[in-house]
């Protein structure tokens, strides 16, 4: 441990709860050793209880990719988010909704999230977004939405998405691929 040199010094220590730590009390012992300028020891023992709450609903986005990050003649991109239930209850009526309103994109995907405390807290969702050929060569900001019961917001991430002009085309020649990006299966 640290070695304090007088009697104002302070020892500042953080804690780290797993976010999948069942809702209950834990104890922490606090031991503190010392030795005086006579070599007398001495051992000071504390005992801490850290209470860990968990709101009932509290469903996160953890992280949210697009692949490719910018688009000209191709106008689709994979959209893979990964949704973690924070809170005590299982969500039976959980959502992902993928948006922006410039470009018309409105997806949603319903599936079912196991309680904060599982092992298993959390799936991941990958979403094909065609982008429509009409949109202007601009950034736009495309959001990742985590919903529960059925059509509560729980949170939202957002991450640019670039679309550029295609090269030897105009806006009103280019188009949207006519196949489908290829999907994995959701988890669940």
């Amino acid at each position: 441990g640290k070695e304090l040199r007088t009697e104002d010094e302070e020892i500042v220590f953080e804690v780290a709860i797993p976010n999948n730590a069942e809702e209950g009390e834990y104890k922490l012992a606090i031991v503190l050793d010392a030795e005086d300028e006579n070599d007398a020891q001495y051992e000071e023992n504390w005992e801490i209880t850290l209470e860990v709450e968990r709101k009932n609903d509290d469903v996160r986005v953890d992280s949210f990719t697009i692949v490719p990050e910018q688009v000209s003649c191709v106008r689709a991109v994979k959209a893979t988010v990964k949704i973690t239930n924070y809170g005590s209850d299982r969500q039976n009526n959980a959502a992902l909704v993928i948006a922006n309103t410039e470009l018309n994109v409105n997806q949603k995907v319903e599936f079912t999230l196991p309680p904060g405390d599982a092992s298993v807290n959390f799936v991941t969702q990958e979403v094909d977004v065609e982008i429509p050929a009409t949109a202007a060569a601009k950034t736009y900001q495309l959001s990742a939405t985590a919903l529960y019961n059925v059509d509560v917001f729980g949170d939202r991430k957002t991450i640019p998405l670039v679309v550029k002009e295609c090269a030897g085309r105009t806006a009103d020649e280019t188009s949207t691929p006519s196949e489908t990006l290829p999907t994995a299966p959701a988890e669940s």
